[in-house]
């Protein structure tokens, strides 16, 4: 639900009713993951006329960089406001994104009632924020989304017969002029606004500012050379974010006609024109996509949610019947609800006929509903910088320090040479383009790239780019079990049921089923043949694999559904069964879909055989335990439970119930009235072997000295024996497993026992054994279930659950939301959290993690960073293989970009002292010929084969990393000194004299300089890329290191070159004395030998 903090900004005034009152800043929740601040204000119009005038002062730049840097508007502009006055509001998130909303006016027709407040007739003020619309409640002055669900329950109790009436035109009208329509348009930007708004980013507008100084400098053919490659970036920039915007319409795609109930009439209408209230009518002919969350009122359907909730195997939905308030919600908020439809789901089957259709109740619209959750995402990702964006940034603005320095420097010295003002400015300006390169943060992007094309080769795609990087510094990954470690599949091993003799429970193998069915009750087969899940969709049979394998074990096979029109509860399928002697029929009246929180599934059946109802429920040992009489528990049932969870097969545990009660009041009676008092029948153990990667992923990561944790939904024992078996384990000696104890204390009861890995044997725990021994134990590990973790987390200090954390590596039943809080928890304590799922009951760990690895490809899973085509658990391998190298590379590209920023900063500072410079052909073999080709080389390095038990630093700030660069930057600035004083000190030429409107570009000054520093990009980029355990080797990258050599020829050549040669002549190399072209090249060589040796 939505939640709201109000903070006071100002003294509140005591007024009269209904006088203006000041509005207060306010923390609104819109989900659990999306919270924001609402600040609202009024514009002060002398200080909005002011900050235009200078604006246009400005030739609107100021506008420009006030639309970038929205805060500092508001701080200028802004002024208390009333409700009466209020003109905007600025929105803040946590990630320090802010904007500006305008606030309008509605004029409502009569009062609109919510279950919380109430918006009079007359003036209402409201904004829009990323598609969501928030109204100012007069009363309480809060910034409020209409509560969609409660007041559909108003509309649906207080409408009369509604079922037959649906909604009237005034209501529907009412309703679209508050709540809006069921429309998910998003305008689409042309190509022009897609142009405009990558010119004008900051990085273009700094390259085009630059190419003007340049140009002004003469510098045209390396200017023309800029543009083009700046054009050409922002050619794909357009075309990548213009298939982004197509993707996502598509995914919209275009209203349908569907028909509904208004007016007492069946009308065809679009789905935009759909209101909440509005009453859905479909039938088997309308098998499609339903265009709104609701709950279902009549009939049943299959459908596919994979769009929704991840879950590959089809749901089935039942009508709503209790019409109180808290069903109602507890129905349309809880995404698992066996009564809500989705929005983006598929119609897979309706079982409807003339006198019961398919009626549905619309509770949420638009960008409200689940499907427009799910746009919204798309449209306004949540971006949150990396932290080596961040800290790229932070050494900008370092460097624009020093070059502001350096221009006060460089404007002094040339004043007192009497310089003219042009040249002055010039001059300066030139500076501050060498040494803030503005591709600095564009080159942390480009190993990013390089890993994304890899990586989809390899069939792995992401919805999360920048989650690439931290996939190089996870330090914990969390497993699912099910469909991740273990394969899809499930076999049944064998049947308990008990014995006729002394109640005590006996094993069936599944392979002598066949041949002889009398060594099963009844009951067994009854049980597995009255699946809760399974549907008939043509001729195919979907739904859970475990019931699709107990169904199909037991010869079960699907019947027409029996309606008949007299009859009040018609049941909703039938199924048959041969397996024990004639074919008998069970008709299904009644379904209680599995519960992840109860962990089990019944349903309510009779036979063609018995006129008596029966209920067959099925689940977890423990929660089938719990509702069983208890002179129907056999007495070895524990033992056998302990024996099989301990071995790694899958229990399920059956009971049965004869009713006697009619149907029409069965119908009504509660779920723990059904489920309770049920007599203990047996133990269905099935198997799902584990893939074959799973040991060698996980050993592999143990290797690499990263924690490894697996969440299940199994029970403990059967998790461990996975864990076990896939290696999650071997990197201690012994395993505690907790379990808690039923107690009616405080403090929870913890029973323990330990398990010695290497004999497989239980050890004694001595008495007084407490969870604080098994923290302070080395080289044992813990496993315990959700339940008690969350008991724990109440009781235990902040280092006890840090260390608890480090020591857990079996958690067993986990419901989809323990996943994510376990995910939460780790990251809370420090932890980079890695999780790998298949997406069935995933979807929110997956979002919560770092980097999350999804093994389905639905479109729910779009939450999850990477998503594998292959379903592959090797693909989290390749995947942190490719984190590590594009961190590596970004650090290396951006050591090197920062470098040669400081290398031509150096080279023209004393060129600038004798009012020389580098020629338009020197800076564009530089920049062109050695840089660009050499930063772009050196970012397509392959990721190594093994993962090693270092990783990266995540910041570019690591321990040593600025002094190195601090060191290797003073070296520079030596050797650029050095060989001017050389050049002093030899006298060997004359250097020509100052001249005061251009500066001198061919002289033996500017060429010593231009050679030692083409030396030196070379030489640093070789020092930089040394052998790497993120890296494949350096001689199997046959581009960089036949780029370095030739580049290294070219180098050479030049220093020795004649200066009568074409390309001298082209470079304006002058004559040097041999020894002195000696001296350039040495200096060359021992620069690359000093910066390999700092980068060792």
């Amino acid at each position: 639900m939505d939640s709201i903090e109000l903070k006071q900004l100002v003294p509140e005034n005591d007024s009269e009713p209904g006088t203006p009152r000041q509005l207060l800043f306010q923390h609104y929740d819109i989900s659990n993951e999306e919270t924001i601040g609402i600040k609202p204000f009024k514009s002060i119009p002398a200080k909005v006329y002011i900050l235009r005038v200078t604006e246009i002062l400005t030739l609107g730049l100021l506008h420009l960089i006030l639309t970038w840097l929205p805060e500092f508007r508001l701080k200028w502009i802004e002024a208390p406001c009333s409700n009466e006055d209020v003109e905007f509001v600025a929105i803040s998130d946590p990630s320090g994104t802010s904007s500006i909303e305008k606030v309008s006016s509605i004029c409502l027709k009569n009062d609109i009632q919510t279950s919380s407040f109430v918006l009079p007739s007359g003036k209402t003020r409201y904004f829009e924020y990323k598609k969501l619309r928030f109204y100012l409640e007069p009363l309480n002055l809060q910034w409020v989304l209409m509560p969609l669900e409660t007041s559909a329950y108003s509309l649906v109790t207080s409408t009369p017969a509604y079922i037959q009436n649906g909604l009237d035109t005034f209501t529907i009208a009412k309703l679209r002029q508050v709540y809006g329509s069921n429309s998910l348009v998003s305008t689409k930007k042309s190509i022009v606004t897609i142009l405009l708004n990558e010119v004008l980013h900051p990085f273009y507008l700094f390259q085009a500012v630059s190419v003007l100084i340049w140009l002004c400098d003469s510098f045209v053919f390396y200017s023309c050379c800029i543009v083009f490659i700046s054009s050409y970036s922002i050619f794909l920039s357009v075309k990548e974010s213009k298939e982004s915007e197509n993707r996502i319409h598509s995914i919209i795609g275009a209203p349908q006609p569907v028909t509904v109930i208004r007016n007492q009439v069946k009308q065809t209408v679009l789905a935009d024109d759909l209101v909440i209230g509005d009453l859905l009518y479909f039938s088997n002919l309308d098998l499609k996509t339903c265009p709104v969350d609701g709950i279902l009122f009549s009939s049943s359907c299959l459908l596919d949610e994979s769009m929704v909730t991840g879950e590959s195997v089809p749901a089935r939905k039942f009508p709503l019947e209790d019409n109180s308030l808290d069903s109602w919600m507890i129905a349309s908020c809880n995404i698992f609800s066996p009564h809500l439809i989705h929005a983006g789901t598929k119609f897979l089957k309706i079982d409807s006929t003339p006198s019961t259709p398919c009626l549905i109740s619309v509770v949420r619209t638009g960008f409200r509903s689940n499907k427009g959750q799910l746009i919204r995402n798309l449209l306004y990702p949540n971006l949150r910088p990396s932290q080596l964006y961040l800290d790229s940034m932070s050494f900008l603005k370092t460097m624009a320090i020093l070059s502001f320095v350096s221009i006060v420097f460089i404007a002094i010295y040339l004043n007192l040479y009497n310089a003219s003002f042009g040249h002055v400015v010039l001059r300066s300006l030139d500076v501050l383009t060498i040494l803030v390169p503005p591709a600095l943060p564009a080159t942390l992007s480009v190993g990013i790239a390089n890993s994304i094309a890899r990586l989809s080769r390899a069939l792995i795609y992401t919805t999360s780019p920048e989650s690439i990087h931290n996939a190089g510094c996870l330090s914990t990954f969390v497993f699912d079990k099910t469909g991740t470690l273990t394969e899809n599949s499930v076999q049944l091993s064998c049947v308990y049921v008990k014995s006729g003799s002394n109640g005590l429970l006996k094993q069936v193998d599944a392979d002598s089923l066949s041949l002889d069915s009398t060594k099963l009750n009844a009951h067994a087969y009854r049980v597995a043949t009255c699946s809760q899940s399974l549907e008939l969709v043509g001729n195919e049979l979907v739904g859970d694999p475990l019931e699709v394998t107990l169904f199909t074990q037991f010869n079960g096979t699907f019947c027409a559904t029996i309606r008949a029109s007299n009859t009040p509860h018609p049941p909703l399928f039938s199924v048959s069964n041969s397996f024990d002697g004639p074919s008998q029929i069970f008709s299904i009246y009644k379904a209680l879909e599995f519960d992840p929180v109860l962990r089990r599934m019944s349903v309510i059946c009779s036979t063609s055989t018995e006129r008596s109802l029966m209920l067959f429920t099925k689940g977890a040992p423990e929660s089938i335990l719990a509702i069983s009489s208890q002179q129907s528990i056999p007495s070895n049932v524990q033992e056998v439970i302990h024996t099989l969870s301990s071995k790694g097969f899958r229990i399920i545990a059956f009971a049965s119930k004869n009713l006697i009660t009619p149907l029409q009041e069965l119908i009504h009676l509660s779920r723990s009235t059904l489920e309770s008092n049920v007599t203990f029948q047996g133990l269905f153990v099935l198997e799902s072997p584990l893939r074959e990667s799973s040991k060698d992923v996980i050993s592999s990561l143990l290797r690499s000295k990263m924690e490894v944790s697996i969440c299940s939904g199994d029970s403990l024992f059967t998790s461990v024996f996975v864990a076990k078996h896939c290696g999650a384990l071997d990197s201690c000696n012994f395993i505690y497993t907790a379990e808690l104890a039923d107690s009616g204390d405080d403090c929870p009861q913890i029973h323990f026992e330990k398990i010695d890995l290497q004999t497989q044997n239980f050890q004694p725990i001595p008495d007084g054994f407490s969870l604080k021994d098994v923290i302070l134990e080395k080289d044992s590990s813990l496993c315990m279930d959700g339940k008690l973790l969350q008991r724990l987390l109440t009781m235990l200090s902040f280092n006890e659950i840090k260390i608890l954390l480090s020591k857990l590596r079996v958690l067993a039943r986990m419901s989809p939301f323990d996943k994510a809080t376990y995910v939460e928890l780790c990251q809370k304590y420090g932890c980079k959290v890695g999780f790998c799922g298949d997406g069935a009951n995933d979807c929110i760990a997956l979002k919560q993690a770092d980097v999350g690895v999804s093994l389905s490809d639905s479109e729910a899973c779009a939450a999850a960073s990477f998503v594998s085509k292959k379903k592959s658990i090797k693909d989290v391998f390749n995947v942190l293989l490719e984190g590590r190298c594009s961190l590596i590379l970004s650090h290396r590209c951006f050591q090197y970009m920062v470098l040669c920023a400081i290398v031509q900063f150096s080279g023209v500072f004393f060129l600038y002292l004798k009012n020389y410079n580098f020629n338009d052909n020197q800076f564009l073999f530089m920049d062109l010929l050695i840089i660009f080709p050499l930063s772009a080389a050196m970012s397509y390095f392959d990721p190594a084969q093994n993962l090693t038990s270092n990783r990266p630093n995540s910041t570019l700030f690591g321990k040593g990393r600025v002094k190195d660069l601090g060191i290797q930057s003073v070296l520079i600035w030596l050797s650029h000194g050095l060989l001017t004083l050389i050049l002093h000190e030899l006298n060997w030429v004359e250097l020509p004299e100052w001249q005061l409107e251009k500066s001198n570009t061919k002289n033996v000054l500017v060429t010593s300089i231009f050679l030692l520093s083409s030396l030196q990009y070379l030489g640093i980029c070789i020092g930089i890329n040394q052998s790497s355990e993120f890296l494949s080797p350096i001689w199997k990258k046959k581009t960089y290191v036949c780029l370095c050599t030739t580049i290294g020829l070219c180098n050479i050549y030049l220093c020795f070159a004649n200066e009568n040669h074409i390309i001298s002549r082209c470079l304006q190399i002058t004559r040097l004395p041999t020894l002195y072209r000696f001296i350039i090249l040495f200096m060359g060589v021992i620069s690359c030998c000093l910066t390999s040796i700092l980068n060792m």
